[in-house]
């Protein structure tokens, strides 16, 4: 653990991000296995103030409640609000979904700290300034914002892992996604007339009817099947961010054969498989049906990687920002 948050502290003063992820699987058994009660905590951070910047019915605010016990779990006191009611310490960290829904900031004089997914080169950064650091769950964003002077770092979305599954992966492939335009995955997987079970709505005529089964795979469906493909949006690619379907699949014990994403590769490594072309799709998803043992080994190594990117691992994180800041200001 004190490998990865080491890589944080780098972030944040302009140090050296990347590690080799070539052989992730030896660093994270290697990291894994030091005490995470070595990482230092902070006797004067006790108190987090969070201010989600949507209301408590959205996605975004009931996403970060994980967040909210995770910092109880690392002890500290957390002070939870949303758009409607903003409350502001010591201690601030600002939560929002873009640039043009920004939370105004309470109180100058204390540490604030803003968490986004994305911004572009093309965006106006000057509301930033008004942060102290700003965090983002793309690396695209993390470079951009390094490379113009902005006090930033990189944390992208939880995958907080069930116990790994011992259920015999299945010899099938699953895609999970709605019929939106364009499924490279299932465009591939078409040209080789290779059979796929479908969850997902708009498929009716465009795929065989006995293989298009729920508008929704049950939780328990991701790791039953061998493989689980879905799509990625240009977007997504583009700034090396991790969807929420391939979060949810990760989390639920699935093992995902997914298009070539830097962001991805950046936190799983080789651990991962991932495609640039045809050839690869079709040997990759060749391997993940007929070995099971190759299926397994992905789970491992999944859950164990997700240790270092899971809730408590993000207030950790969130923690260290903290504590540099405040040891700046004096």
């Amino acid at each position: 653990m004190k490998k990865y948050l080491l890589l944080y502290l780098a972030v944040l003063f302009g140090g050296a991000l990347l590690l080799s992820y070539s052989k992730v699987l030896e660093k994270v058994t290697a990291s894994t296995m030091e005490d995470t009660a070595s990482i230092q905590k902070t006797d004067n951070l006790s108190q987090i103030y969070i201010n989600v910047n949507a209301s408590p019915m959205s996605q975004l605010y009931r996403q970060n409640i994980k967040l909210q016990k995770a910092f109880q779990k690392i002890g500290k006191e957390v002070i939870f609000s949303d758009m409607q009611n903003p409350k502001s310490g010591n201690f601030n960290l600002y939560i929002a979904e873009n640039l043009d829904n920004l939370p105004k900031v309470i109180d100058a004089n204390a540490i604030n700290v803003l968490w986004l997914p994305v911004v572009r080169q093309d965006d106006d950064v000057t509301p930033l300034r008004a942060f102290d650091v700003i965090v983002v769950k793309s690396m695209m964003s993390f470079n951009h914002l390094k490379a113009i002077n902005v006090r930033t770092a990189f944390i992208p979305d939880a995958f907080n892992i069930k116990p790994l599954s011992v259920r015999q992966p299945n010899g099938k492939s699953m895609f999970y996604g709605d019929n939106t335009g364009f499924s490279l995955s299932l465009y591939l997987a078409g040209r080789q007339e290779h059979s796929i079970d479908v969850y997902g709505k708009g498929f009716a005529n465009l795929w065989p009817k006995d293989e298009i089964k729920a508008d929704n795979p049950s939780l328990d469906d991701f790791s039953r099947y061998s493989v689980v493909l879905t799509d990625q949006s240009d977007d997504d690619i583009r700034d090396e961010i991790v969807n929420a379907k391939i979060i949810e699949i990760i989390e639920n014990g699935g093992a995902p054969l997914l298009r070539f994403n830097s962001g991805i590769y950046k936190i799983f490594g080789d651990a991962l498989p991932l495609y640039h072309d045809e050839k690869e799709f079709i040997d990759l998803l060749t391997q993940m049906e007929n070995i099971p043992q190759f299926i397994m080994q992905i789970r491992q190594n999944l859950v164990q990687i997700s240790q270092q990117w899971n809730s408590e691992s993000q207030a950790l994180k969130f923690s260290e920002i903290f504590d540099l800041m405040q040891k700046k200001q004096k």
